[in-house]
């Protein structure tokens, strides 16, 4: 038995999911209760912003701009977020219907002026869309053999992981891999 700290009702401890950092190896609130704190629009912001600072650290670009309390504002000011996080809700919580934060400009990083708002579907969508760049191979002696419309369809088809494709497209690896120059 154990007292959850959110709605302070003690319950057995098959209503709790394991935390191993702790002493009894119990999270501190029950499934119910983190379920709920997990549909609240505080913690999707937050979410959002430890995204994007993921994402930025990743493709190597400058952090957000902005605090996680800037964005906060600046995203509960916005009418669609509230009527994105509503259909959400009617929606058992469908994670493609999630509110989620686009740049603009994919050549910039995030700050205020070059975000905007749309769904996780929508945002996940115009990524694929845009990140289809053709990739051509060479073999060892820099010689053409093939091309292909992205690095995904390549990596499925030669069996190479596609990150290392792009990487070294990027010129991150020396390899005989370079991205075509028009989009696809």
């Amino acid at each position: 038995m154990k007292l959850c700290n959110k709605c302070k009702e003690v319950k057995d401890r098959q209503f709790f999911y394991k935390d191993k950092a702790k002493k009894d190896w119990l999270y501190y609130c029950c499934k119910e209760c983190d379920k709920l704190r997990h549909r609240t629009e505080v913690w999707l912001i937050s979410l959002i912003f430890r995204s994007q600072k993921k994402h930025s650290k990743r493709r190597w670009h400058t952090p957000p701009s902005y605090t996680k309390e800037e964005l906060s504002i600046w995203v509960l000011k916005q009418e669609l977020f509230h009527n994105l996080f509503a259909k959400r809700a009617k929606s058992w919580y469908k994670t493609r219907l999630s509110p989620s934060i686009d740049r603009i400009d994919d050549y910039r990083w995030y700050s205020l002026d070059n975000i905007n708002l749309m769904t996780r579907w929508e945002n996940d969508d115009k990524w694929h869309r845009d990140s289809s760049k053709a990739v051509k191979q060479f073999n060892k002696e820099w010689e053409f053999i093939k091309k292909y419309c992205s690095a995904h369809k390549a990596s499925r088809e030669t069996w190479v992981n596609r990150w290392d494709i792009s990487s070294c497209c990027l010129c991150k690896l020396i390899s005989a891999w370079s991205f075509k120059r028009e989009y696809v």
